[in-house]
């Protein structure tokens, strides 16, 4: 049913918009590996610099063609930010990255760094994405690159928490079977603790640190 809805959206939106043609590229990461990411920029010279939207996702960058978030839908050409959409290592077009309990928020440093090298850049990334979007900018954000310098994570935490795979002490199956089929594979490990045991504790305290922003941190729209 899900894949159903998907495709008939996607093909939906081919009627009502023109698809955008970035340019992809491959973003070396620390480890060796490389990251599929489309680059949605107006001028590329290098004569016009850009603060850069940067959206990492497990969902398939390839979505975003037929419309970027914010209101810009199709019209980067009036659009005062440059776009990086970005596969999340191990799916889609990083399929081939995988590195099972990777941290990705070295990930998103790595991407921040690489952006900020991009003579289109102004030196200003800000992130961007609900959901899973949103959790990975915590993770990002984490990791305190310097020109990270604006996140806007919606209807997200930090936290792996207990109480959203277990609500009640009950195991939310269609929530977790979809997970597993967007690639998250996470069924082992929440089959083997369902009681809220000592590793839920540690999770939440190593995934839980609101200490670590500052308030300007996510709320800041400085782009322009």
């Amino acid at each position: 049913m899900k894949k159903s809805f998907i495709l008939i959206v996607l093909i939906a939106s081919q009627f009502f918009s023109q698809p955008l043609h970035p340019f992809v590229k491959q973003i070396p990461m620390r480890d060796g590996k490389w990251l599929a990411a489309d680059c949605y920029v107006n001028d590329t010279t290098g004569a016009i610099k850009y603060p850069v939207i940067l959206i990492q996702t497990p969902y398939n960058r390839l979505r975003f063609r037929y419309g970027l978030p914010l209101g810009i839908v199709t019209d980067i050409a009036s659009c005062p930010y440059a776009f990086v959409i970005v596969d999340w290592r191990g799916f889609y077009g990083s399929a081939l990255a995988a590195v099972p309990g990777y941290d990705r928020g070295k990930d998103g440093y790595d991407v921040i760094d690489w952006i900020v090298q991009q003579p289109w850049s102004n030196g200003k990334v800000g992130t961007w994405g609900p959901f899973a979007l949103g959790e990975i900018q915590y993770q990002t954000a984490a990791k305190y690159h310097p020109a990270h310098v604006c996140a806007a994570p919606l209807v997200a935490a930090p936290m792996f928490n207990y109480r959203d795979y277990y609500p009640g002490g009950v195991l939310r199956t269609e929530c977790v079977e979809q997970l597993d089929f967007l690639g998250y594979g996470l069924s082992p490990l929440l089959l083997a603790h369902p009681y809220y045991d000592i590793y839920w504790y540690y999770a939440v305290y190593k995934t839980f640190y609101p200490d670590s922003f500052h308030n300007s941190y996510v709320f800041d729209w400085w782009m322009v």
